[in-house]
C-alpha cells in the first residue's frame, strides 16, 4: 500500500470558473488545499496522479495547458457502444440495442441536441417530482415531437 499513489480525477474542468485552472496548478504545486467548509487544510502525504477531463466547450488558459499531456478519446463507434452496452446489461434483446443506437447516432450530431436533451431531461424531472409547470409540459410535448421526426 505504502508504494500505491493515489489518483486524482477532475471531471471537465472546462466547466469550472475560469480561474479554477490556474488555481489548481498552484494547489497542486503546494500539495495542499484549504476546505472553506470545513476550516482544514488537507495535505497530500504523496504527490497524486492527476486525471483531467475537458469536453473542450470553452478554451483553457495557456499556463494550464503548457502543463499538461493530452490523449483525445474518440467518441465510440456503433459497434464499440454495442459491447459497452452488453457489459451493463448482458443478453439485452440486440434488436432493441440496434434501433436505440440506430437513433442515437441520428440525433447526436444534430445542432443544439445536448441542450435540448439536458432540457428535456430536466423538465422530466420536475414534472415527475411535482414542481412541472405547463410550459415544462409544453416543452416535453414539442420535444418528443420533435425526436418522432428522427423514426
Amino acid at each position: 500500500m505504502a508504494d500505491e499513489r493515489p489518483v486524482l480525477l477532475i471531471d471537465e474542468i472546462d466547466k469550472a470558473d475560469i480561474e479554477f485552472p490556474n488555481d489548481l496548478l498552484q494547489e497542486l504545486d503546494r500539495m495542499e488545499f484549504f476546505v472553506y467548509e470545513t476550516g482544514e487544510t488537507v495535505k497530500a502525504r504523496r504527490r497524486p496522479i492527476v486525471v483531467i477531463t475537458s469536453n473542450n466547450e470553452k478554451e483553457l488558459p495557456d499556463a494550464f495547458l503548457r502543463r499538461c499531456f493530452f490523449h483525445y478519446i474518440r467518441f465510440p463507434d456503433a459497434d464499440t457502444m454495442t459491447a459497452i452496452i452488453e457489459v451493463h446489461f448482458p443478453g439485452i434483446k440486440q434488436r432493441l440495442v440496434n434501433e436505440a443506437l440506430k437513433l442515437f447516432y441520428e440525433i447526436r450530431d444534430v445542432p443544439g441536441m445536448k441542450r435540448a436533451l439536458d432540457l428535456g431531461t430536466a423538465r422530466l424531472a420536475e414534472i415527475a417530482d411535482g414542481r412541472g409547470t405547463s410550459s415544462s409540459c409544453r416543452y416535453v410535448a414539442d420535444f418528443i415531437e420533435q425526436l418522432e421526426r428522427f423514426r
